[in-house]
């Protein structure tokens, strides 16, 4: 035989991937929960674990203050809100940001914020397609502060749908 001869085609076929067997993968799962134990490892925190900002505390606390306000078409003051006139007010009175009285040109406002991270004091706009038609700031745990409907008070309600958006604004 030559210094160079062909490679023989069975050698080229590859070896089945090595699995490991239930009592190493048990083994190597205790050890991951030994390090995690002892600190050596960092355990990832939860997403929506993360602090909401000095801002974003100060925009739920004016939103709730104003719970019971009426609900006024156009309205952007406490006399009276429309769901984006109430979100503008807020955001401007707490943090000084300035939003437009209109909830589908609000949601262009921020960051986009996938919905499983969603903070407190974050904007929520609830869509159809793509047009955004009501606005609300989220408190938290399902829950919202928003100025509804006529007849329907300024206040903390539950989010009665999933085709909404969230945007950091603070």
């Amino acid at each position: 035989m030559s210094a160079h001869s062909p490679v023989r085609p069975e050698r080229l076929r590859q070896q089945p991937a090595r699995r490991f067997t239930l009592p190493v993968r048990a083994a190597l799962a205790a050890l991951v929960g030994l390090c995690v134990a002892a600190g050596q490892l960092a355990a990832p925190a939860p997403a929506a674990a993360a602090p909401a900002s000095g801002a974003a505390a100060a925009v739920v606390a004016l939103a709730k203050s104003l719970s019971g306000k009426r609900y006024r078409a156009g309205g952007a003051s406490p006399s009276g809100f429309d769901c984006s006139g109430f979100t503008m007010y807020v955001y401007r009175e707490a943090a000084g940001k300035r939003l437009p009285h209109n909830a589908n040109r609000q949601q262009r406002a921020g960051v986009a914020v996938p919905r499983s991270q969603a903070r407190p004091g974050d904007l929520l706009i609830f869509r159809k397609g793509a047009h955004g038609y009501h606005a609300a700031i989220y408190a938290g745990g399902g829950y919202m502060y928003d100025a509804p409907r006529p007849g329907v008070r300024v206040g903390k309600h539950k989010i009665w749908s999933r085709a909404y958006v969230v945007r950091r604004v603070v």
